[in-house]
């Protein structure tokens, strides 16, 4: 049996259309044909409010360096550490009541001076448990 190859591809046609493809195409496209393509959302950005294209270029912005994220890291555990035990009852209401938005100007004064009013005046000196 002889093999027969012709000269041009086995089929017609563009073959899936790669060479006709451009990903600026999908602008074009309605919102809900856009999300079935893989990829869009890195190659295009998204669309933002009032019809703007939004890129999303995270993975070309340089990082942090290690001693920031770390310190970043320490600070969000003492702030959740923090919460923690005044949720517990270990430690006098403050982050919680802050958060609330129940607070009196006098008393966010107070903390940000560093005044305990949970403290009595006279905890401090030679033999304090503090």
């Amino acid at each position: 049996m002889a093999d027969i190859r012709p000269d041009g591809p086995p089929r017609e046609g563009v073959r899936g259309g790669l060479e006709q493809f451009k990903w600026d195409d999908i602008k074009n496209i309605s919102y809900k044909d856009r999300e079935q393509y893989l990829g869009y959302s890195t190659r295009l950005g998204q669309l933002g409010k009032f019809g703007r294209w939004n890129r999303n270029d995270w993975w070309r912005t340089e990082r942090k360096g290690a001693k920031q994220i770390e310190d970043e890291r320490s600070s969000i555990q003492q702030y959740e550490n923090e919460i923690m035990l005044e949720a517990l009852g270990q430690k006098p209401k403050r982050l919680l009541l802050m958060r609330s938005g129940n607070m009196t100007p006098e008393q966010l004064a107070a903390i940000a001076r560093g005044d305990d009013p949970d403290k009595p005046k006279d905890a401090d000196g030679m033999g304090s448990s503090s």
